[in-house]
């Protein structure tokens, strides 16, 4: 006859109480509390924490979506379009003369099912700054300041695979890529291709 040697595991989601809380995290101190103790629980049994909640907020601002319908098959390569997010990013602050922390990036599903990549430049302020509306007059401007971001110099391009504070690695762009690994000189080799296919 087997035993039994334990409980299963409740779901994530049926979890209550201190039930698998983080290390540490019931004997954290009192937030406003110069030092760690006491502690902010002062009972064994006591558990006064919420679990399950999302916080979020809703923030109107401005937004710009770009398509890479000239990517083709490409425009479903996670990384590129991330990659040329970061760039487009970089490039509408350099020309606007902002920091790039105004200028946030997204990507996001585009295409008839969301099959594909797009990237979204958003003004990071609540209601807009206009700053995003500004690239839209700048027409092939911006293609060609990615371009200059992703290609620094002869030098540059041979020993830069990825990303680096020369082009794209800064402090706000270091997250998305620890999530997807940039690809700098595919992401180069993709720009230079729209820019030679540009209408004169």
């Amino acid at each position: 006859m087997g035993r039994i040697v334990g409980a299963p595991r409740p779901p994530s989601w049926r979890r209550q109480g201190r039930d698998e809380l983080p290390t540490g995290f019931a004997g954290h101190g009192p937030l406003r509390a110069a030092q760690r103790r006491p502690a902010c629980w002062r009972k064994d049994g006591e558990a006064p924490v919420w679990r399950h909640r999302v916080l979020a907020a809703r923030q109107t601002t401005d937004v710009l979506l770009i398509k890479f319908a000239c990517l083709g098959a490409a425009a479903d390569d996670e990384p590129l379009v991330v990659t040329l997010g970061f760039a487009l990013q970089r490039a509408a602050c350099q020309l606007l003369e902002l920091d790039t922390r105004e200028v946030g990036v997204l990507t996001v599903p585009t295409g008839p099912q969301g099959e594909t990549y797009g990237v979204a430049l958003y003004d990071n302020v609540a209601g807009g700054a206009g700053h995003v509306r500004k690239l839209l007059d700048l027409g092939g401007e911006l293609l060609e300041g990615a371009e200059r971001v992703l290609y620094r110099s002869e030098e540059h391009h041979r020993r830069c695979e990825t990303a680096c504070l020369e082009c794209l690695l800064s402090f706000d762009s270091q997250a998305a890529m620890a999530v997807t690994p940039f690809v700098r000189k595919s992401a180069h080799k993709h720009v230079a291709a729209m820019l030679r296919q540009r209408p004169e």
